[in-house]
């Protein structure tokens, strides 16, 4: 076919794909762009084309043929998703900013797991699946270049942002405070993403990655301080200094998250920080910090008394109970020195045992 023709079938197509199911012609519409491409290297066009769209057809003379046979092939791939989101997923960010600019429905949503892609998984669209991949797969603290660009493509094609899911961390507004964009995020608030979703998750995430300036620019937008607890979210970071500005914005230090106050929650993260020994000398700092700024250590037992129950019966959710559960006399000499460590801070600031 020459050259002409075949960007006739391109526009022709490009006019009239509304008329076909979504869902058929997406893989046909970005094959024709790329074997039109192919098309034109060879051919020759000249004034004759007139109703030819120009700019489109400088898009395409800037893709080469290598990229060209790579778009074909992300188009047939094994697991039938569409070929932006299998281009992210196999991490080829150039190919995936070249079919933004093709792709007919911006929105697909595919399996999240390439390795057992089953219907019954969790579908996440391109959106979600490169800041999901920069996060968990990659374990990234900030997003490249190429993410950044493929980011902001997205969201100027109209993705959806305001899309929870429900596993990792959530909506795409989440991953992007946990990465810092703090002008991105601004972006999207102003696009109409609901500042306080999840339960001021946004807000929380930032302050528990320590971002002081992201912080403040939600607070600055609208959120909720009184929302969450951001203590427990702070405490994560094992950051003093985060606790102050948690505490500096209001957040209750006995609130309580499910059955857990803030000095509670040092214990089960110190935990997950040291194996299976709940004591660190990050844990110390921080238990002291709550103490010191009060915290009070016999917080469940006099809540038990208040509500005319017996204080023996909550004892063992109190910072002290939980000590005393958990110490390990096979432990090592520093471990076990961390433990009697951190008893005796808890007694020595009125600590008891009903």
């Amino acid at each position: 076919m020459s050259g002409k023709k075949t960007l006739m079938v391109l526009i022709s197509l490009d006019h009239n794909w509304k008329i076909f199911s979504q869902g058929v012609i997406q893989m046909k519409f970005l094959r024709i762009v790329v074997l039109s491409f192919m098309s034109l290297t060879s051919a020759s066009y000249g004034n004759e084309v007139h109703d030819v769209n120009i700019e489109k057809l400088e898009k395409l003379k800037k893709i080469d043929k290598n990229d060209a046979q790579k778009i074909l092939d992300y188009c047939d791939n094994p697991l039938a998703w569409s070929a932006l989101n299998y281009s992210i997923e196999v991490d080829d960010l150039r190919a995936a900013l070249l079919i933004v600019d093709y792709t007919m429905d911006i929105n697909r949503k595919d399996c999240a797991y390439s390795l057992k892609p089953s219907k019954h998984h969790h579908q996440i669209n391109a959106l979600q699946r490169v800041l999901y991949r920069a996060s968990f797969i990659h374990k990234q603290k900030s997003l490249s270049d190429h993410q950044q660009m493929l980011v902001r493509k997205l969201i100027d094609k109209g993705i959806q942002v305001d899309q929870l899911v429900d596993f990792g961390q959530g909506s795409p507004t989440v991953y992007l405070c946990m990465f810092n964009e703090v002008e991105l995020v601004k972006e999207l608030l102003d696009r109409g993403v609901d500042i306080n979703q999840k339960s001021g998750r946004l807000l929380s995430s930032a302050l528990a990655c320590g971002y002081v300036e992201m912080v403040h620019m939600l607070l600055d937008q609208g959120a909720d301080v009184n929302l969450i607890d951001m203590l427990h979210s702070s405490i994560l970071g094992q950051k003093c200094e985060l606790i102050q500005l948690a505490l500096d914005l209001g957040c209750n230090i006995h609130k309580t998250d499910v059955v857990r106050t803030s000095m509670n929650y040092v214990w089960s993260e110190a935990k997950k920080l040291d194996g299976n020994i709940p004591c660190n000398l990050q844990a110390l700092e921080c238990l002291h910090f709550l103490l010191t700024n009060g915290a009070d250590p016999n917080f469940w037992i006099q809540e038990a008394i208040n509500d005319n129950k017996s204080p023996n019966e909550v004892f063992s959710k109190s910072p002290l109970g939980i000590a005393l559960r958990i110490f390990d006399s096979e432990a090592s000499f520093q471990q076990k020195w961390y433990q009697q460590f951190l008893i005796n801070l808890l007694l020595d600031y009125g600590a008891v045992i009903p």
